[in-house]
C-alpha cells in the first residue's frame, strides 16, 4: 500500500458528531500514522482517483470502516468514454434492467428506436454473448498488497474464453438494431461496441427518424416477433400533437412487437391511446421514470383519425 495513494469517505446515521470532516481528517491520520508505525514509511493522499478508498459509517456512537473493494460505482462497466454523456444518460446497470424487465429473450429480435451512444443495446449483447459485465474495468482490490494478479487474470481468461465459445451462435439469431437520428450518437455507440469487447456484426447500427422506420426494416424473420426498448429523448413532458400521433403510430408500424418505453410522463399511455401490460416505477438518475410495457398485437390499426375514444380502448369489453 506503500506506493499507492488512498483516501478516506465517512457517512453517518444518528451520530452526535458535529463535524464529519474532521472525524474524517482523524480517521485519515490514524491510518497513516499506523503505516507510519509499521513501516517507517506513509501512504499518499489523493481525494479525486485514489487506487484505495476507505470507507467509515458512524451510527450513534458506533464507527465501521472498511475498504472499497469495488472502485468506481459498479454500473460503470469499463467500455464507456469519459466524453460519452449524452443529454440524458442512461446507467448501464438502468439499461440491463430495463432489457430484463422487458422479458426480452437472447433468442429474439431486439431494436432501441432512440440508441442515443447505444447503451441498452450493449448491455443486451453482452447478455446474448455471454460476455460478464466488468469484465473491461478496473476494481479497487487490484491495489491491494494481497491481490493475487495470476489467479484474477485466468479467471477473466475464464469469462472471455466462454464468450468467445458462444459468439458463433450468437451471430445467427435474429438482430440487434440501434437506430438514431444523430450521426454523432451512432459513431459513439460503434465506437463502444468495440470497447465492450463486442464483434462489429453483434449490433447493427443504422441512423434514421425513428417514426419512419417499420418493422420490415428490422431485418429479422417475418415470423419472428420482437422487442422494442427505448428511453425516447423527449424531455419531461409529451405535449405536441405531432409527438402524441407518432407515437401512436408504433402500432401500425411494429405489429406483433412488444414496446418499451421508458418515461418521465405518467400519462403517456392515455396521450397514445395504448394500454400498457404492465408499468414499473423506476428512477432514472433523479427523475422519477414509468417502464411501460405495450403489447403491440398483429391486428389492422384504425386509422389514427378514426380512433376510438380512449375508454373504449381501456374499459374491458360487455360483449
Amino acid at each position: 500500500l506503500m506506493s499507492r495513494s488512498l483516501r478516506v469517505d465517512l457517512s453517518a446515521t444518528r451520530a452526535r458528531a458535529r463535524s464529519l470532516q474532521f472525524l474524517t481528517l482523524r480517521i485519515k491520520d490514524g491510518i497513516v500514522d499506523c503505516f507510519r508505525d509499521q513501516t517507517n514509511e506513509r501512504p499518499s493522499i489523493d481525494t479525486h482517483q485514489p487506487d484505495v478508498r476507505i470507507l467509515g459509517h458512524l451510527e450513534d456512537d458506533s464507527l465501521d470502516i472498511y475498504i472499497d473493494w469495488s472502485g468506481e460505482s459498479l454500473f460503470k462497466r469499463g467500455w464507456r468514454g469519459r466524453d460519452d454523456k449524452g443529454e440524458a444518460p442512461l446507467k448501464e446497470n438502468l439499461a440491463a434492467g430495463l432489457v430484463l424487465l422487458s422479458q426480452w429473450r437472447k433468442e429474439q429480435a431486439l431494436v432501441d428506436l432512440f440508441c442515443g451512444s447505444g447503451t441498452i443495446l450493449i448491455e443486451a449483447a453482452q447478455m446474448r454473448f455471454g460476455l460478464a459485465p466488468g469484465l473491461h474495468r478496473a476494481f479497487g482490490f487490484q491495489a491491494l498488497s494481497d491481490y493475487d494478479d495470476i489467479l484474477w487474470h485466468s479467471l477473466a481468461d475464464e469469462a472471455r474464453t466462454f464468450a468467445v465459445e458462444r459468439q458463433a451462435q450468437a451471430l445467427t439469431m435474429p438482430p440487434l438494431i440501434g437506430n438514431d437520428i444523430d450521426p454523432t450518437q451512432i459513431a459513439k455507440a460503434k465506437q463502444n461496441t468495440a470497447k465492450a469487447g463486442l464483434p462489429e456484426a453483434a449490433i447493427n447500427w443504422q441512423c434514421a427518424d425513428a417514426f419512419k422506420i417499420v418493422r420490415q426494416d428490422d431485418q429479422a424473420l417475418d415470423n419472428v416477433d420482437g422487442f422494442i426498448v427505448s428511453n425516447p429523448p423527449y424531455g419531461e413532458r409529451i405535449e405536441s400533437s405531432g409527438d402524441i400521433l407518432q407515437g401512436r403510430s408504433f402500432r401500425d408500424r411494429w405489429p406483433g412487437y412488444t414496446l418499451c418505453i421508458l418515461s418521465a410522463q405518467e400519462d403517456l399511455p392515455s396521450l397514445w391511446r395504448m394500454k400498457p401490460k404492465r408499468r414499473v416505477p423506476l428512477m432514472n438518475g433523479a427523475i422519477p421514470c414509468r417502464f411501460f410495457i405495450f403489447p403491440l398485437y398483429q391486428q389492422k390499426a384504425l386509422p389514427l383519425a378514426a380512433e376510438p375514444p380512449l375508454s373504449e380502448l381501456t374499459e374491458p369489453s360487455k360483449h
